[in-house]
C-alpha cells in the first residue's frame, strides 16, 4: 500500500506518508534522534551496496546537516 501511494499518490499524500515514516512517536515533530533511526535503518538495508561504506559517523553527519540547514534558515 505504501509503495502504491508513493507511486500514484498526490504530492500531499506522499509528504504525509514520508512525515509519518520519520515521526516515530507520532507527536507531530521529527527530532534528530527519530531521523537518525530511520536513516540508520535505510543504510543498514542498502549499506552493502554503497561505496564508500557508510558508518555511524557518516549517518550522524548527514542528520546533523539536515538540522543545521533548518537552523540557518530559521526553521524551528
Amino acid at each position: 500500500m505504501g509503495l502504491s501511494l508513493l507511486l500514484r499518490g498526490t504530492l500531499l499524500e506522499k509528504l504525509e506518508w514520508t512525515f509519518n515514516l520519520y515521526d516515530i512517536n507520532r507527536d507531530g515533530i521529527i527530532t534528530a534522534d527519530e531521523m537518525y533511526m530511520i536513516v540508520s535503518s535505510v543504510y543498514d538495508i542498502i549499506g552493502n551496496f554503497t561505496e564508500p561504506r557508510v558508518d555511524e559517523n557518516s549517518i550522524r553527519d548527514h542528520v546533523d546537516s539536515v538540522f543545521n540547514v533548518r537552523r540557518i534558515h530559521g526553521v524551528p
